[in-house]
């Protein structure tokens, strides 16, 4: 979390570096900025609350594990989506981006 700091609110967003180079690195710059402009800010308590319901225990999952992710290791992408019990799917990321 060292690339994400609380502002004065308590709210937390990536830095537009840290957005480019770790989260959106297989996107041109142009769309990086607007990724940056527009991404919602998370409130930090958010990483310290429990949660009262696992919706996966009861409903279908479904999860894609980015292969070359800069924020989420792939073996633990792959360690979460077999404790869910998920249909997932692997892809190569930089090869497979939506924009």
């Amino acid at each position: 979390m060292e690339n994400l700091k609380p502002d004065a609110n308590g709210f937390m967003a990536l830095s537009q570096e840290s957005l480019a180079k770790n989260f959106a690195q297989d996107v041109s710059p142009a769309t990086t900025k607007i990724m940056f402009a527009t991404q919602g800010p998370v409130a930090a308590k958010a990483f310290g609350e429990a949660v009262t319901v696992a919706s996966w225990k009861n409903k279908p999952s479904y999860y894609i594990v980015a292969e070359n992710d800069r924020m989420i290791q792939p073996e633990l992408q792959k360690s979460m989506a077999k404790k869910i019990k998920s249909v997932s799917w692997s892809i190569r990321s930089f090869e497979h981006s939506i924009f």
